[in-house]
Parts: structure tokens; sequence; C-alpha cells
């Protein structure tokens, strides 16, 4: 991937996660803001509604001792024990007026009476509300409490000790009284001026209009709910749920509200969570409170609770976040757009350079430079801009040289074959008068000039064939021939093939590695491997020799070789010996060219030549290089 795109997809993710996790953080940080405001929003109104209750308690506890105080209720104890039945009936009559005014003006109470204590609770006094009508019940409709729980609560409750009731359902005659009315009542014990228990006053009180008027209960934002010490609801939504255990089905706020269980049998005071409904976009919040409004029992206490939708509030949550969304994503195109731009300004220069640089590798002409960058990437295409123009200038200093040096190598070669052939006239001839002088006029030779005649002749024939070397090596670079594949085994085998009698009169072993194909000039390598051989059986020092054409892979490629034993080297001369007119040690006379020429055969394959010697074993290894 080029860098230049890899600039612009870092730059663009970055920009995109950034703008991604700042979305995200002022996401959840305002959505922590709303809630924490809702949690609090909670607390303070729950905390409002419990002050209520509790003053609307207290309201109760004022009224029941205020009830208690009416002189008419100390007139009726004193006309009862006096036995002045025609007052006590009087001032029962004007009690029970009081009562149905007190009704009137408190919708929530159902009833208050005067109960006495003696005659097994007998209702001295009873005003009640039936259908809407306060009424003062006839002295023969009166009944008798004794049997009832509360009753005996009452009557062995301190002086001046304000009892609240369980709140349950209200019975009359023993019987759950229909429609289901919710009842707390609310008593107070009556003593004589002696301090014995006269009887009680006691208020009935509807606890379902009494809920219903203090908070204002109607579907909406805020879900109530109500429940004893045990958990059994006494306000709940619905209300099939509540008062269940009056009928032997509770329904516990524990089972509907498994956190609550440890604020029930813990001393804790409140308890906070929060849920999701089933559209998970709407968050409901609940909270729920002890309320210690039961003075008999410090320990008794309700358990009142407030759940709280705030879908509303979600909503136009919601829309804030989606505008807030619309315009985060205007302004990340914008800066998508903006860097782009910029990533692409920057990277011109480098994509120039890059396109600059594989055409100039490939010989191709390069493009106008950008508009010059005062940064690092400008810097550096300049720079390459003036390479590339000194590499140019450097290049055609070489062309005209090289154009210099090959009119040179034409004239040298022209004046080398010119020169050979001028000098291997002579050299023929010198031959042949050598030849017809040792076959014709042999006779007439002093037999120590006989020697001399031959010496001339073998000196003859070395000259021509130094000139002939002389005349390959200077062409060896000359021609147009090309690289093929070549299987060199065979190649080496044909060629052994014809040296066999050379090595059968060595009595020579020759072996075989196996060779690669290799893309060499076969031609050249015929040639290589020919004078090696040449050289070879000039230097040997004796016969029973083993000749090894050896091949052995390495990493940079095939390195061959011909590994010859007892053949004549001196260790000293090894560096020199493919040096041009340098001879082996050997007293075979030769022209010093030929393996000068396997040099330059190996230089022109681009590969490389060395020899190894160890005790009487000389290996020449070599390689042919790659075409380039």
């Amino acid at each position: 991937m080029k860098i230049g795109l890899q600039i612009r997809l870092l730059s663009l993710g970055l920009l995109l996660s950034t703008a991604l996790l700042i979305g995200i953080v002022v996401y959840w940080g305002f959505h922590a803001l709303i809630m924490n405001q809702q949690r609090e929003s909670l607390e303070s109104f729950v905390a409002l509604e419990t002050e209520r209750l509790k003053t609307a308690f207290s309201e109760i506890q004022h009224d029941i001792q205020f009830i208690a105080e009416i002189p008419a209720i100390s007139k009726i104890i004193h006309a009862h024990h006096a036995g002045k039945f025609s007052i006590e009936r009087e001032e029962k009559s004007n009690l029970g007026l009081l009562f149905k005014e007190l009704l009137k003006t408190k919708p929530h109470y159902d009833q208050i009476r005067l109960i006495e204590a003696a005659n097994q609770g007998k209702e001295l006094v009873r005003v009640e509300r039936n259908l809407g009508e306060v009424l003062i019940v006839k002295e023969s409709d009166l009944q008798q409490k004794s049997t009832r729980d509360y009753f005996a609560e009452i009557l062995h409750s301190d002086p001046g000790h304000v009892y609240f009731s369980k709140i349950n359902l209200n019975r009359e005659h023993g019987t759950i009284e229909i429609p289901y009315k919710p009842t707390i009542r609310v008593a107070l014990p009556i003593y004589q001026a002696t301090n014995q228990l006269f009887g009680l006053v006691i208020i009935n009180m509807n606890f379902k209009t009494f809920i219903d008027d203090l908070f204002h209960i109607q579907p909406g934002r805020y879900t109530y709910f109500l429940t004893n010490p045990d958990g059994d609801f006494l306000i709940h939504p619905e209300s099939s749920k509540t008062f269940g255990f009056e009928f032997g089905k509770p329904n516990a706020a524990q089972a509907e509200f498994p956190d609550l269980i440890p604020l029930f049998i813990s001393s804790g005071q409140e308890f906070v969570t929060e849920w999701k409904d089933l559209s998970f976009s709407n968050p409901v919040l609940i909270h729920f409170r002890k309320i210690g409004i039961f003075p008999d029992d410090p320990k008794r206490f309700l358990m009142f609770g407030v759940t709280a939708s705030f879908g509303d509030i979600q909503t136009g949550t919601n829309i804030i976040l989606l505008k807030v969304f619309a315009i985060t994503l205007v302004l990340i195109l914008i800066g998508l757009a903006l860097t782009f731009s910029l990533t692409t300004r920057l990277t011109r220069p480098l994509e120039w350079l890059t396109d600059s640089t594989k055409r100039f590798a490939k010989g191709l002409a390069i493009s106008s430079r950008p508009p010059h960058e005062k940064n690092e990437i400008g810097i550096l295409s300049q720079a390459f801009d003036h390479m590339v123009a000194s590499i140019n200038q450097k290049e055609n200093q070489v062309a005209s040289m090289n154009r210099q040096l090959l009119k040179a190598n034409t004239d040298l070669a022209h004046f080398v074959y010119l020169a050979s052939h001028n000098l291997r006239e002579p050299a023929r001839r010198m031959i042949m008068l050598a030849d017809l002088i040792c076959h014709e006029g042999k006779e007439g030779v002093p037999p120590a000039c006989q020697d001399l005649l031959i010496q001339l002749q073998s000196t003859s024939v070395n000259l021509l064939d130094q000139i002939t070397d002389f005349r390959v090596f200077t062409n060896l670079s000359q021609g147009k021939i090309l690289r093929t594949n070549v299987n060199m085994e065979d190649l080496i085998r044909s060629l052994t093939d014809e040296y066999t009698y050379a090595f059968q009169a060595k009595e020579a072993v020759i072996t075989f590695s196996p060779s690669p194909s290799l893309h060499v000039y076969e031609s050249l390598v015929k040639v290589f491997y020919k004078n090696l051989l040449d050289h070879t059986l000039k230097h040997v020092r004796s016969n029973d020799i083993m000749v090894s054409f050896t091949a052995e892979r390495s990493t940079d490629g095939w390195i061959l070789g011909i590994m010859v034993t007892r053949l004549s080297m001196d260790q000293k001369n090894l560096a020199s010996i493919f040096a041009p007119l340098t001879q082996a040690t050997s007293p075979h006379a030769e022209s010093g060219l030929d393996l000068a020429i396997c040099k330059r055969i190996i230089e022109r394959h681009r590969g490389t030549l060395w020899t190894e010697i160890k005790e009487n074993v000389v290996h020449i290894r070599f390689t042919f290089g790659k075409e380039g």
C-alpha cells in the first residue's frame, strides 16, 4: 500500500476515532448527568411525599387527642357513674352532633366512636359515613367490640398513648365489608377522674381516600407503592395485588422488587435503583423509604416507594442527542474533507517522488516537480530533483567516455587483428623453414645445431599459439551471443567425451556431481571448460589422477568446479594464475592466456572464480552469476 494512501487512511482513521470517542464520552456524560438529575429529583420527591404522609398522620394524632378532650365526654362519664341517665343521653346527643360536624370536615374519616370499656365494649356514641352521608347511628344499632383485636390492644396501652391499628380491610359484624374499605383505626383511652379506665375514643379512617386525597394518585410519571412491615402491598397500581394477606394470598414487595429484601431486614432507611422497561429506551427509577409514623412502636414502619418514568424527558433528550449527532456528523464530514485535502497536499511531493523514482529506474522521462513545499518532503523531493540532474549529467559524461572508449577499442581490435595477422605469417614461415631443414637438410646439419633447430621449431609453434590466444583474449568481450538454458551436466559429459584418450593416457578417474540447468552463454562455457581441461592435463604430476566435476547449492546460487588430484600448482602463485601472460609452474611451454580467458568468460557471466589448494588436490570453483 502506498505511503500516501496510508497517511490519508491514518489521518482519516484518527479523525473518525477521535470524533467517535468524543461522541461516546459526551453521550454517556450527558446520559449520566440526566440520570443523576432524575435520581436527585426522585429522591427529593419521595422525601417531600414522606413528610406529607408524616404530617397527615400527625394531624390524625392531634384530632384524636382533641376529641378525647371534648367536655361532653367528661360529662357523659360523670353522668354515667352518677346514674343520671337523662343527662347522659343529652350529652351523648351533643357528642354525636360534634362527631358529625367533625366527619363533615374530614372526608377521609369513616367513623368516630366512643366505646365503653365495660359492657363488652359497648359503643356509646357512633357517627359514620354511609354512601356519602354522615349519620348518627341509633342506639339500637350500636355494637359490642370487645372481640376485636384492636379493642384489647387499646385497653392495655399506656395512658395518653395514641394507638394506631394495622391497616386492613374493615369488617362489620365480623365480615369483610364490601366494597372493600382499607381502614386504619386511631384510638386514645379515656380515663375517669380517679384514673380508672372508662373507655376509648376511636377514629376509623378510610385509608384509600386518605391516600388519594394526600397524593392525588393518577396515571402519569409517578407510581406509588406502600407496604406494611411484612412487605404486603397496601397501595399498588394494580389493585388486585393489595391486601392479599386478608385472603391468604399475600403479594409481597420482596417478590416484585428482590433488591428490597435487605432493606426490610436491615436498619437501612432508603433504597434507590434503576432498570429499563421493555422498550429499553425509557429509563425507570425506583425509590423506597421506610417511614416511622407509629409512636406506639418505634420499630414499626411503613415502606413507601415511588417509581418514576422519565420517558418524556428521555424523548426530549434523544431529540437533543440526535441534533447533536447530526451537527457532529456534519462537522466530521467537513473535517474529513479538510483532512483529505490537507493530506493530499502534503503527500503530493512524496507521490511525485515515488513515481519519479520508478520512472527513473525504468529510464523514462520524469514529470515536472510539484510546487516546492517548505517541509521535509519538499526538501527530499528537491534533493531528488538535484540528484536526478546530477546523475543525468554523469550519465552523459559516461556515455561520452564510452563512445570514446568504444572507438578506442575498435581501433585497438583492428590493430590487434592486423598485428596478429602480420605476426602469424612470420611465425608460420619460421615453422615451415624449420620443418624443411629438419626433413630435407638434416644430414648436413651438425648434431649440435639439430637440437637448436628443434627448439626453434617448438618456439615458433608456441609463438603462433600465443598470437592465436592473444587474439581470442582481446575479442572475448565482443559479439552479440545470448544466454540460453543449458543443462550443465550434459554439456560437461559431452566435453569429457572429447578428452577420452587424453584421460585414458593419464589413467584418470572421472566423477560427476548432479548439475543444474543454468542460463549461460553456451559457446563461452565450452571454451571455459576446454581451457580448464587443457590446463589440467598439462600440469598433472603423474598418471593415476582423479578429476571430479562438482556442483554445490548455496544461498546465492550454484557453485560449480573441477577438483583434480596430483595437479602441479604453486600455492604462492594462486592469486595471480588467472592474470594474462602468467604461467603456472610447469615444464610445459604455453601462451599464459588460457586461464586469463577462463577468468574473462566468468566475468562476462557476472560470476566469480577462485582456486582452493589442499595438499595435492586443486579445486577450481566458479559461479556464473545472473543475467542483468
